[in-house]
């Protein structure tokens, strides 16, 4: 990539940041504009925000990606909390290049092999409600969602690259995220949706697709049907029978 990007681009700086380990941490806070920066994916483990984020984008990221999988027995829940926790924790502090800091800063992300990132969202929510009791103060609660569509838990390289993609597309009107892949992924609405927030948010959210269960209701034909599990035993459950209002 270095070599290719250098020779078809001669007019602007390539920086290889590698695994932005040691000597390629400080090189990262040395980045000047209008360059271009790559790393490994282990240099994307390595990126973060420092303890100075701001809660808005916290809480943004953290209400898209906290699952609500009923299905989740109490050992998978509490994997996937623990890395999540672990994944906040790094978004806020201890990492090896904070993105945030006005040294690095960068404002545009292209990621390849893009397929390897498409488990991030695993299940879709139900719609938050607001009610009022009698003493007329306000109790939250998510109605139970008619989707029991899950793919298990969040890989951690896909909720970083998330991370990654939000900040940038909340300081970028034009969003400045890229995935490229010749791959293709499974043909599910959960990644499909995992895939396009990575893209663009923002956009979605314009089109009214701010939460996967809208996303699911437009454009997702689920049914269900008696299908034989691992216990070669008839069960009833929901598929995936195709996309609608589609052009």
């Amino acid at each position: 990539f270095l070599k290719e990007i250098r020779n078809i681009l001669p007019q602007y700086d390539v920086n290889g940041l590698y695994n932005m380990r040691g000597y390629y941490s400080d090189l990262a806070y040395q980045v000047q504009d209008r360059s271009i920066s790559i790393c490994t994916y282990e240099g994307l483990e390595g990126l973060g925000f420092s303890e100075n984020l701001d809660d808005d984008f916290v809480d943004r990221v953290s209400s898209m990606v906290e699952s609500t999988d009923d299905n989740l027995n109490e050992r998978q829940l509490a994997k996937q909390q623990e890395k999540y926790e672990e994944m906040l924790g790094k978004a806020k502090a201890g990492s090896i290049v904070e993105i945030d800091d006005e040294r690095v800063n960068f404002d545009y992300v292209v990621c390849d092999e893009a397929h390897n990132f498409k488990k991030l969202f695993t299940a879709v929510k139900g719609e938050i409600k607001e009610d009022n009791d009698e003493s007329d103060s306000a109790r939250i609660s998510r109605e139970k969602t008619p989707y029991s569509l899950t793919s298990g838990i969040a890989s951690s390289r896909a909720v970083k690259l998330f991370f990654v993609t939000q900040y940038i597309q909340m300081k970028n009107p034009n969003g400045n995220c890229l995935l490229l892949t010749a791959t293709p992924f499974t043909n599910s609405p959960l990644e499909v949706y995992s895939i396009l927030s990575m893209i663009n948010y923002n956009y979605l959210v314009d089109l009214g697709f701010k939460d996967m269960r809208t996303f699911f209701d437009t454009f997702a034909d689920i049914q269900t049907e008696t299908v034989v599990n691992t216990l070669l035993k008839p069960v009833r459950k929901q598929v995936f029978k195709g996309w609608r209002n589609v052009i």
